[in-house]
């Protein structure tokens, strides 16, 4: 099971205080999945936790996906602009 860094973004990173957690997770994870690990690191922010998307690798994920070791994740919560 890898090791990974879970990057928090925007306005999740002000609010956990935070840029990031070292993880341990499954070698083959769905978004869903890593949204509960982060939620239950981070219970009083599971609100904004279940609004944000998922990257791993730079890359969106919307199925399981393989980690390695090497491999980063980020949450990204929603943005607004103009």
């Amino acid at each position: 099971m890898p090791d990974v860094l879970i990057h928090y973004f925007a306005q999740l990173r002000d609010r956990l205080g935070r840029e990031h957690d070292r993880v341990t997770l499954p070698c083959t994870i769905e978004a869903p999945l890593v949204l509960a690990v982060v939620r239950a690191q981070h219970p009083l922010h599971a609100a904004l936790i279940d609004h944000c998307r998922v990257a791993v690798d730079l890359q969106f994920i919307t199925t399981a996906v393989a980690l390695s070791e090497n491999s980063e994740i980020a949450l990204i919560p929603p943005v607004s602009g103009g």
